[in-house]
Protein backbone atom coordinates (compact mmCIF):
# COMPACT_ATOMS: atom_id res chain seq x y z
CA UNK A 1 0.00 0.00 0.00
CA UNK A 2 2.42 2.42 0.54
CA UNK A 3 4.76 1.76 -2.45
CA UNK A 4 1.62 2.66 -4.64
CA UNK A 5 0.87 6.10 -2.32
CA UNK A 6 4.27 6.99 -3.42
CA UNK A 7 4.16 5.64 -6.84
CA UNK A 8 0.93 7.39 -7.28
CA UNK A 9 2.13 10.74 -5.32
CA UNK A 10 5.20 10.42 -7.72
CA UNK A 11 2.70 11.21 -10.64
CA UNK A 12 1.29 14.39 -8.91
CA UNK A 13 2.42 17.71 -10.29
CA UNK A 14 4.54 20.04 -8.92
CA UNK A 15 1.78 22.82 -8.44
CA UNK A 16 0.13 20.23 -6.16
CA UNK A 17 3.27 19.10 -4.35
CA UNK A 18 3.83 22.96 -3.64
CA UNK A 19 0.34 22.99 -2.90
CA UNK A 20 0.29 20.39 -0.10
CA UNK A 21 3.42 21.67 1.15
CA UNK A 22 2.06 24.85 1.96
CA UNK A 23 -1.23 23.69 3.68
CA UNK A 24 -1.01 23.08 7.28
CA UNK A 25 -2.81 20.03 7.28
CA UNK A 26 -3.80 18.38 10.62
CA UNK A 27 -3.88 14.79 9.15
CA UNK A 28 0.34 15.78 7.95
CA UNK A 29 2.70 13.31 9.93
CA UNK A 30 4.18 14.37 12.80
CA UNK A 31 7.73 15.03 12.42
CA UNK A 32 9.69 13.12 14.87
CA UNK A 33 13.35 12.32 15.37
CA UNK A 34 14.05 8.31 15.21
CA UNK A 35 16.89 7.75 16.99
CA UNK A 36 19.63 9.50 18.47
CA UNK A 37 20.89 12.24 16.61
CA UNK A 38 24.23 13.64 17.16
CA UNK A 39 25.47 16.69 15.27
CA UNK A 40 28.77 18.39 15.00
CA UNK A 41 29.94 21.74 14.05
CA UNK A 42 33.19 23.33 14.72
CA UNK A 43 33.35 22.84 18.88
CA UNK A 44 30.13 22.64 18.80
CA UNK A 45 27.78 19.53 19.54
CA UNK A 46 24.33 18.74 19.01
CA UNK A 47 22.34 15.85 20.39
CA UNK A 48 18.53 15.47 19.28
CA UNK A 49 16.75 12.48 22.07
CA UNK A 50 15.06 9.70 19.98
CA UNK A 51 11.47 10.43 20.16
CA UNK A 52 11.70 14.51 19.88
CA UNK A 53 8.70 16.29 17.96
CA UNK A 54 9.22 19.41 16.20
CA UNK A 55 6.20 21.08 15.75
CA UNK A 56 7.43 22.71 11.90
CA UNK A 57 8.32 20.73 8.62
CA UNK A 58 12.36 20.60 8.59
CA UNK A 59 15.39 18.88 9.55
CA UNK A 60 17.07 19.89 12.65
CA UNK A 61 20.22 21.92 11.72
CA UNK A 62 23.34 23.77 13.52
CA UNK A 63 24.93 26.86 11.61
CA UNK A 64 27.46 28.58 12.74
CA UNK A 65 27.02 32.00 12.51
CA UNK A 66 28.76 35.89 13.15
CA UNK A 67 27.01 37.95 15.58
CA UNK A 68 28.53 41.32 16.16
CA UNK A 69 29.99 41.89 19.95
CA UNK A 70 29.57 37.64 20.36
CA UNK A 71 32.44 35.46 21.27
CA UNK A 72 30.69 32.27 19.39
CA UNK A 73 26.78 31.75 17.57
CA UNK A 74 24.92 29.19 16.11
CA UNK A 75 22.24 29.15 14.55
CA UNK A 76 19.27 25.96 14.94
CA UNK A 77 16.67 25.48 12.45
CA UNK A 78 14.47 24.84 10.97
CA UNK A 79 12.62 28.25 11.19
CA UNK A 80 10.26 28.85 14.03
CA UNK A 81 10.50 25.62 15.91
CA UNK A 82 9.58 23.74 18.85
CA UNK A 83 11.23 20.73 20.45
CA UNK A 84 9.12 18.31 22.79
CA UNK A 85 12.27 16.85 24.34
CA UNK A 86 15.03 19.77 24.90
CA UNK A 87 18.31 19.35 22.43
CA UNK A 88 21.59 19.14 24.25
CA UNK A 89 24.05 22.07 22.82
CA UNK A 90 27.25 21.13 23.91
CA UNK A 91 30.78 23.62 23.20
CA UNK A 92 34.22 23.38 24.04
CA UNK A 93 35.50 27.01 24.81
CA UNK A 94 38.28 28.13 27.09
CA UNK A 95 36.85 31.02 29.39
CA UNK A 96 39.93 32.95 31.15
CA UNK A 97 39.15 33.04 34.74
CA UNK A 98 39.04 37.23 34.60
CA UNK A 99 36.02 36.45 31.72
CA UNK A 100 32.23 35.69 33.01
CA UNK A 101 29.95 33.85 30.52
CA UNK A 102 25.95 35.23 29.02
CA UNK A 103 24.87 32.43 26.99
CA UNK A 104 21.96 34.26 24.82
CA UNK A 105 18.70 33.36 22.39
CA UNK A 106 17.29 35.84 20.77
CA UNK A 107 13.43 36.07 20.91
CA UNK A 108 12.47 36.75 17.77
CA UNK A 109 8.61 37.48 18.46
CA UNK A 110 9.93 40.70 21.35
CA UNK A 111 13.09 41.45 18.68
CA UNK A 112 15.67 41.09 21.77
CA UNK A 113 18.39 38.88 23.64
CA UNK A 114 17.91 36.86 26.58
CA UNK A 115 19.65 35.53 29.25
CA UNK A 116 19.09 31.48 29.39
CA UNK A 117 20.59 29.33 31.62
CA UNK A 118 23.70 26.69 31.07
CA UNK A 119 26.13 25.09 32.97
CA UNK A 120 29.99 25.63 32.76
CA UNK A 121 32.30 22.35 33.58
CA UNK A 122 35.72 24.49 34.23
CA UNK A 123 37.88 21.21 33.95
CA UNK A 124 36.48 20.37 30.22
CA UNK A 125 36.17 23.77 29.19
CA UNK A 126 32.57 22.72 28.18
CA UNK A 127 29.75 24.83 28.31
CA UNK A 128 25.98 22.99 28.22
CA UNK A 129 22.77 24.55 27.37
CA UNK A 130 19.03 22.93 26.65
CA UNK A 131 17.56 24.21 23.70
CA UNK A 132 13.68 24.16 23.24
CA UNK A 133 13.59 26.29 20.51
CA UNK A 134 15.14 26.81 17.16
CA UNK A 135 17.04 30.11 16.12
CA UNK A 136 20.05 32.59 16.92
CA UNK A 137 22.01 31.35 20.08
CA UNK A 138 25.11 32.97 21.26
CA UNK A 139 28.23 33.20 23.64
CA UNK A 140 29.22 36.81 25.03
CA UNK A 141 32.31 36.95 27.50
CA UNK A 142 33.10 40.37 29.30
CA UNK A 143 35.52 41.16 31.49
CA UNK A 144 35.24 40.71 35.34
CA UNK A 145 36.12 43.92 37.27
CA UNK A 146 38.55 42.42 39.91
CA UNK A 147 38.65 45.44 42.00
CA UNK A 148 35.21 46.16 42.04
CA UNK A 149 35.02 45.95 46.15
CA UNK A 150 37.76 47.84 46.29
CA UNK A 151 36.57 50.79 44.10
CA UNK A 152 33.76 50.28 46.80
CA UNK A 153 35.43 50.72 49.82
CA UNK A 154 37.60 53.63 48.32
CA UNK A 155 34.36 55.70 47.43
CA UNK A 156 33.31 55.18 51.64
CA UNK A 157 36.76 56.27 52.86
CA UNK A 158 36.69 59.08 50.46
CA UNK A 159 32.86 60.27 51.65
CA UNK A 160 33.97 59.51 55.43
CA UNK A 161 36.46 61.87 54.61
CA UNK A 162 34.84 64.76 52.96
CA UNK A 163 31.89 64.33 55.53
CA UNK A 164 34.23 64.49 58.52
CA UNK A 165 36.31 67.59 57.04
CA UNK A 166 32.86 69.49 56.52
CA UNK A 167 31.77 68.50 60.40
CA UNK A 168 34.91 69.70 61.22
CA UNK A 169 34.71 72.94 59.58
CA UNK A 170 30.98 73.37 60.77
CA UNK A 171 32.34 73.30 64.24
CA UNK A 172 35.16 75.10 63.95
CA UNK A 173 32.77 78.26 62.38
CA UNK A 174 30.02 77.43 65.15
CA UNK A 175 33.11 77.98 67.30
CA UNK A 176 31.38 74.97 69.14
CA UNK A 177 34.95 73.61 69.25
Amino acid sequence: NKVENIASSQNTTSENIENTENNNNPEQEENIIYGTVIKHIDNATLTISDGTKINTEGDVQIKKVELPNTTIAYYIAPKNAEFSKPLTLEISLNVPDNKELKILYYDEKLKSWKNIPYIYDKNNSEITMSITKSGYYAIKENEILENNNSMFGEIVMVTKIVITTIIKLIISKLNLA
